[in-house]
């Protein structure tokens, strides 16, 4: 069990719009991960430690409440689950919790590996549609925990260990890698704050009956989004860029309040010029935002002259 290592993620596009059936481009960041461990003596005053199997014992209640009729009855180990919580099992992970990379996805994807009898197995690296499906929403169940209403892509994304290109009812495995280009360099940007993402997938859901948003949505934001992840998997740079402007375009203008308010100067800029655009890194409201650069040089200048406490970290992946 200590040797299953999970790693984080970073969703590209279909922020908050996977529900409403937009594409989305899913990779795995290995700068982060977690396994699942057991505390020691060494380590048993550890606040983290402690925390973390406090968390474990609130999933065992969930799973205590839920497990039967969900679509893992009869395939979650919850003895042996049970059993572990009591002798210290906890999630050692680096991967920053509210930061929109996935900590709750990689700790899902842990217990699943460990704890479901039967689970989904991939046969000579063969990953199949109807796989990938059912094992998401198995995910999704467990995630669920942690977010109120889950899609199961960070625990999927995690787990299977490979960018996943997501539409309306399919998933596929893609080859798509981030590298650094002089044309285009992804960056995640730490806005020092921390979040509480069930608290703004409830807000969302509940603001999304309301039509008018709806409406933008649908008309402007998911076929932009959706160009987006195309021009992406065939490394369009210019449709990238395009499609980009007009995701940060909408963000900036009907997602402000989920954007730092030190960093709405920062975003603006980027729009002002086109050298770089801001994108929000999954629920926003703090954590990373998702930066994509097209003059890394300007971009560089930029944060020297006017944001110096800005931090960010170019993702290869």
């Amino acid at each position: 069990m200590v040797n299953n290592r999970f790693y984080s993620k970073i969703l590209i596009s279909g922020e908050y719009i996977i529900f409403q059936g937009a594409k989305a481009l899913a990779v795995p960041y290995k700068n982060y991960s977690g396994k699942l461990d057991f505390i020691t003596d060494k380590s048993i005053h550890d606040k983290l430690e402690n925390h973390s199997n406090k968390v474990f014992q609130d999933l065992n209640k969930y799973f205590d409440k839920t497990l039967s009729g969900s679509v893992l009855t009869n395939k979650f180990k919850l003895g042996k689950f049970n059993n572990d919580i009591n002798n210290g099992l906890y999630f050692n992970s680096n991967i920053h919790e509210g930061y929109g990379i996935g900590s709750s996805g990689a700790l899902t994807a842990a217990i699943y590996n460990n704890y479901v009898n039967n689970r989904e197995y991939f046969f000579n690296n063969e990953f199949h549609n109807k796989i990938l499906l059912n094992l998401k929403n198995e995910l999704a169940y467990i995630e669920s925990f942690f977010h109120g209403k889950s899609s199961g892509i960070d625990a999927l994304v995690s787990y299977v260990n490979k960018p996943l290109l997501i539409n309306r009812n399919s998933i596929e495995v893609t080859n798509y890698k981030i590298e650094k280009k002089p044309q285009l360099t992804i960056l995640l940007i730490d806005t020092g704050q921390t979040r509480n993402t069930q608290d703004l997938i409830n807000r969302f859901n509940n603001e999304i009956e309301n039509k008018k948003l709806f409406k933008l949505l649908e008309n402007g934001l998911i076929p932009a989004s959706n160009s987006f992840t195309d021009a992406l998997i065939e490394n369009n740079i210019p449709g990238i860029f395009k499609n980009l402007q007009k995701i940060s375009e909408f963000q900036f203008d009907n997602f402000r309040l989920l954007i730092v308010p030190e960093f709405l100067n920062f975003w603006e800029q980027g729009l002002k010029s086109g050298k770089y655009f801001l994108k929000l890194c999954g629920s926003g409201s703090g954590g990373y935002l998702l930066g994509l650069i097209n003059d890394f040089e300007y971009f560089n200048n930029v944060v020297n002259l006017n944001f110096p406490s800005i931090n960010y970290e170019i993702v290869n992946c």
